[in-house]
């Protein structure tokens, strides 16, 4: 075969140098590079169209179960916690209310006493009148509750401006340590009656009492006589009052 010719090969680079085209008589558009394709997985293969990702939760029933458990077990904690504090609370109200009556008790037995006391002796603390033993002491020498009973008489003389006598029924009885935090006053008779206890050799606290006492005027004008006191004193039902004197918080520990 020969080789072609130079007008041969001119035309043939004519040709092929033209620009195509399209049926309607216009050159056609230079065709794009095609946009690369993402790179299909597996995973997406087997992917419906249109479907949501899913996600596999594991072990969710189990550790619901674990925490409702738990729950449950703290409100039952819970619970029986708020019933021991609430009898607890109960019990502390009803100790203390039973304290506070036996706390009434005891001063209303020396409130009424000393009302005997006053009846017996008040003529002789006020106005200096004889009166013999047996009518001061002898409504209460019978009584085993009734620990003493004392009358004091304040008189003034010419030489001596301010003289004194005492009666007790038990003149042995006379130390009595009083306990004055614990005490209330009659506002309408102007008793006071306070806690107290008898005492031995060393003055430690032993039995528990009542002190029922007032200060009593002469008559108005008597120039003589002056305010007496009239006391009596009773034995006592145990509280925790007398137990907080016998023992001191430093010693309860």
């Amino acid at each position: 075969m020969g080789r072609p010719s130079a007008d041969g090969l001119e035309h043939a680079m004519r040709r092929i140098s033209r620009p195509v085209m399209n049926p309607s008589g216009r050159p056609a558009s230079p065709a794009r590079p095609a946009a690369p394709r993402p790179a299909r997985t597996r995973g997406d293969e087997r992917r419906a169209p249109g479907a949501g990702v899913r996600k596999k939760v594991r072990g969710t029933g189990k550790e619901l179960l674990m925490a409702f458990g738990i729950l449950g077990a703290c409100g039952v904690i819970a619970l029986i916690w708020w019933k021991w504090n609430e009898k607890a609370l109960q019990e502390n109200k009803d100790s203390a209310a039973a304290q506070e009556q036996i706390f009434k008790q005891n001063l209303q037995r020396g409130f009424d006493a000393y009302k005997r006391a006053e009846n017996a002796g008040l003529a002789y603390v006020t106005a200096g009148e004889t009166t013999p033993d047996d009518k001061l002491f002898g409504p209460f020498r019978s009584d085993v509750n009734v620990h003493n009973v004392i009358y004091d008489r304040n008189y003034t003389t010419e030489r001596v401006p301010v003289m004194g006598t005492q009666k007790a029924m038990y003149p042995e009885r006379i130390n009595i340590l009083k306990i004055d935090d614990f005490f209330k006053v009659d506002e309408v008779t102007g008793v006071r009656c306070c806690y107290g206890f008898t005492t031995d050799e060393k003055h430690r606290p032993l039995q528990p009492l009542v002190v029922a006492s007032k200060v009593v005027r002469p008559k108005e004008g008597d120039t003589v006589n002056l305010p007496g006191t009239i006391t009596i004193v009773v034995t006592a039902d145990n509280d925790e009052k007398f137990e907080r004197v016998r023992h001191p918080k430093a010693e309860r520990r």
